[in-house]
């Protein structure tokens, strides 16, 4: 999957770069009955959040990351999952925060670097809805994150119709 960003948002408040950022991530998953599991390799120049985790910092740095997992579909609609990842900057990088205004930090590859894990919790009780709940924990950062999130899937909604 390739994603762009156009420097729409303040860099002074690290909700952007100030510059466009690309991120060309590649994914490959295989289901071995009830278990899938996964490994994604990408580059970008940026530091993309991920569904479980939002980093209190954008970036602006050449790297390349990796995450490999499993999803184990446990009953009926729930299943669960667990990953790790690891994020390899390059050369020159910039960190905005999104914590402190105006705060923005230029340096080696060591201060993008990331490595961590993520566990999570998903429940699909209807065709159209999915909640999940997950944990990140960036070792390098230090950083613990909780995440719930609510899906609705749009298209299953329009394609079911009114109901008679």
């Amino acid at each position: 999957m390739l994603t762009g960003s156009a420097p729409t948002a303040d860099s002074k408040k690290g909700l952007s770069t100030g510059r466009a950022t690309f991120d060309w991530t590649n994914r490959f998953d295989r289901s071995f009955s009830r278990f899938t599991p996964f490994a994604e390799v990408g580059i970008a120049n940026t530091i993309a959040d991920s569904r479980l985790f939002k980093r209190p910092y954008t970036s602006l740095g050449f790297n390349t990351h990796f995450q490999a997992g499993g999803n184990f579909d446990l009953w009926k609609f729930f299943s669960a999952g667990a990953s790790a990842y690891d994020i390899l900057p390059s050369g020159q990088q910039t960190i905005f925060s999104k914590v402190v205004k105006s705060q923005e930090t230029t340096g080696s590859a060591d201060i993008a670097r990331d490595n961590g894990y993520s566990a999570w919790l998903d429940a699909n009780p209807t065709a159209c809805l999915d909640l999940e709940l997950g944990y990140t924990h960036s070792a390098h950062n230090a950083l613990n994150a909780v995440s719930f999130s609510v899906g609705v899937n749009l298209g299953h909604l329009v394609r079911k119709g009114p109901r008679q």
